[in-house]
């Protein structure tokens, strides 16, 4: 109860990352019940305060006998809602699609597709794609391709192939890294695809763009150094050779190789210190901190836990841009809830579990320790 009347913000956000998080595993009957019966009940806890007005009783002056039933009233009314909304968005981004175009029956497919991502070098890549359209029918599914000889296509290429479809299973532990990043499917090409066109892909944008910077910082760096200030700067690793990162990890700082909080806290500094000498208004300062931050995140690939430090610092940026208390909980929850709201299958990320409550005991153990 008091952390509901202290950070309210952070009370429903908790509370949404927990029922975001289990309504990735119910099925689509289950989250309509939980949100029809979350509107109902919200409604319900809210309008009593009328119906006992009109009812006739007389108000009481005893403060203490009716702060704990009313704030338990308002905590209900708080929950219920938030039960309907987190329910609600689930079923929008996560159910509706497949109901509206339907499903992809396992069997080989002839399809229309967007990449989206593509990973792996030489021989083995994976990519993801969007798929737009299957048999000659509507479609919007994410799903997944492994490709053994070479993938000559990049980011919002439009191919059109013919594969074979397995829908992803959550009993099968290979698959739950696919699910984390939204797919549903597995395709496995029969044939070669075929470029039909292109779509702009800001992912494709930025992945060309790092790979500009790393080229530009092999110039400027000698080789050996080099591989450590790509790793550091833009996070890539790819040319970190294996016995570093053992070493690293046996070392305990394997974590400075993965971006996080601490290279963005770094590179927020800075901008801040440089853009506060220039621009003493933090209304000027605070946005193009914000859009810097959104930049390098997407920059570096966009992991979660460089997504939720930037999630933070862009809250903890509108904050002091308002003047309001700047609140590192509140932060984290809000960046938890956005993660959660605009890709559920975070659910099935064990690195977004692990950054999340890894910052979350550091905030609440930080005053003991």
């Amino acid at each position: 109860m008091r952390l509901l009347y202290r950070r309210p913000l952070a009370t429903v956000c908790f509370l949404s990352v927990a029922l975001l998080g289990a309504a990735v595993f119910l099925p689509f009957s289950v989250k309509a019940i939980l949100c029809g019966g979350g509107l109902i009940l919200a409604a319900v806890l809210f309008m009593l305060p009328r119906f006992s007005h009109n009812s006739g009783a007389k108000p009481t002056t005893e403060v203490s006998r009716k702060e704990k039933p009313e704030g338990m009233r308002i905590l209900a009314a708080v929950s219920a809602l938030t039960l309907f909304v987190c329910m609600l968005c689930s079923m929008l981004w996560e159910d509706l699609p497949q109901y509206r175009y339907g499903g992809l029956a396992e069997g080989e497919h002839t399809v229309t597709a967007s990449v989206i991502s593509v990973s792996g070098t030489g021989d083995y890549v994976t990519t993801e794609m969007r798929l737009t359209e299957a048999d000659g029918k509507a479609a919007d599914l994410r799903v997944c391709l492994f490709f053994y000889n070479g993938f000559a296509y990049e980011e919002g290429d439009v191919l059109r192939f013919s594969a074979t479809a397995d829908r992803l299973s959550r009993q099968n532990s290979d698959d739950i890294y696919l699910l984390a990043d939204g797919c549903r499917y597995e395709l496995t090409p029969v044939t070669a695809p075929e470029k039909t066109g292109h779509r702009f892909s800001l992912a494709g944008s930025m992945r060309r763009l790092r790979g500009r910077l790393s080229d530009e910082v092999g110039k400027i760096v000698p080789e050996r150094p080099a591989e450590f200030v790509r790793a550091l700067l833009l996070g890539d690793r790819s040319g970190l050779p294996l016995s570093d990162t053992v070493a690293f990890r046996r070392l305990g700082i394997g974590h400075l190789l993965a971006l996080s909080g601490l290279h963005l806290s770094v590179l927020l500094g800075f901008v801040l210190a440089f853009f506060r000498r220039l621009c003493p208004y933090r209304a000027v300062t605070a946005p193009v901190a914000c859009l810097l931050v959104a930049a390098y995140a997407m920059l570096t690939g966009g992991s979660v836990s460089i997504l939720r430090a930037a999630l933070m610092s862009g809250t903890a940026l509108l904050s002091w841009l308002w003047g309001a208390r700047r609140d590192p909980l509140t932060a984290l929850a809000v960046a938890g809830a956005v993660l959660m709201i605009f890709s559920p299958s975070c659910a099935y990320d064990c690195a977004f579990w692990l950054s999340f409550s890894a910052t979350l005991a550091i905030l609440v153990l930080s005053p003991w320790l």
